[in-house]
């Protein structure tokens, strides 16, 4: 698929204690898609985050619990959750981390009401 995309972002942040925050990342996007006959789209994903800080073993250094909804304007309206109920972050050095996490996406295909679930592990690193 060729698809070339515009981001604009809206963040907040609140600490709410010395070891605990929570976080809303609100993105607005517009889509072309080359490949679908030029179709353009416009998506607002909404995250809400809450992070806390940990030290269950060696370099652990937070974990977090995260849901985002994905909202399509060209039609579709709600179509898309991802639930993170469990995502863990451990410092391997001064300029790297990994992180470790399992997600269910939700996702509704087409215009019909039926939803397709994902059950997934996956892990990330992070280099500064």
């Amino acid at each position: 698929n060729r698809l070339a995309r515009l981001e604009m972002e809206l963040n907040r942040r609140w600490k709410l204690s010395e070891s605990t925050t929570l976080a809303l990342r609100n993105r607005l996007e517009v889509r072309w898609w080359e490949s679908r006959g030029d179709r353009t789209e416009f998506v607002s994903r909404h995250r809400l985050r809450l992070s806390r800080r940990a030290n269950w073993f060696g370099s652990m250094e937070r974990y977090e619990v995260s849901n985002e909804v994905f909202l399509d304007y060209s039609g579709r309206g709600f179509n898309e959750n991802r639930l993170r109920p469990l995502d863990l972050f451990v410092r391997l050095n001064d300029r790297a981390t990994t992180n470790v996490f399992f997600q269910i996406r939700s996702r509704r295909l087409g215009l019909d009401r039926n939803w397709d679930h994902a059950f997934m592990l996956g892990a990330g690193l992070r280099l500064r």
